[in-house]
């Protein structure tokens, strides 16, 4: 099931809004948060 846009925008605000103070991540992390989710979501 993909993600609905209203979700995916507000996942984008949040990013935003942690980059704008200055809450940032190394690529690594955000690679392996995005492997768990995928996970998640295929597992159910």
């Amino acid at each position: 099931m993909l993600v609905s846009n209203e979700k995916l925008r507000e996942a984008v605000q949040v990013g935003i809004d942690q980059a704008d103070k200055g809450e940032l991540h190394d690529h690594d992390t955000v690679f392996a948060q995005l492997k768990a989710m995928a996970a998640e979501a295929k597992h159910g």
